[in-house]
């Protein structure tokens, strides 16, 4: 029982609990529709990004190395269409920039796990994983409230 109070062992439960209950819901744990099909709206590209994260941490759970590099590249490559951008910019005035070096950021720390799970650093790739969480987090800590009318 002392492995519980280690603070990676208390990281991978609060993964695996998330991961429960993400996965019982049907809009979290799969993308409504393709990419063509779905009306081009902030919410359906934060929730194909939402069933990437989830591909990651089972891939994590499982040390599925080429299911982690593929999530993390994809989430490392997802570009938000010109017209999101726009609204985005529109809605954010000054703090734009600051979206913008989340955005960044989240890019970077998906780039950090796709070379981790390159190398098979089962431990560097959890670590990873936690920073992208931490950065979806502040992110929507920040941005959420004042971009939710671009999400319907």
């Amino acid at each position: 029982m002392r492995g519980y109070r280690h603070p990676s062992a208390i990281a991978i439960g609060a993964i695996l609990l998330g991961v429960a209950i993400l996965s019982t819901s049907p809009s979290l744990a799969q993308p409504q529709a393709t990419k063509e099909e779905h009306k081009l709206t902030l919410r359906a590209i934060m929730q194909e990004l939402g069933a990437e994260y989830l591909r990651l941490a089972n891939a994590l759970l499982i040390d599925d190395f080429k299911g982690l590099e593929e999530s993390a590249k994809a989430i490392q490559t997802h570009l938000l269409p010109d017209e999101i951008v726009v609204a985005i910019k529109n809605k954010l005035g000054r703090n734009f920039r600051a979206f913008e070096r989340a955005d960044e950021q989240s890019h970077q720390r998906a780039a950090d796990l796709v070379r981790r799970a390159a190398a098979k650093d089962i431990s560097g790739a959890a670590k990873a994983f936690g920073g992208i969480a931490d950065g979806c987090v502040s992110c929507h800590k920040q941005f959420r409230a004042p971009l939710r009318s671009l999400s319907d």
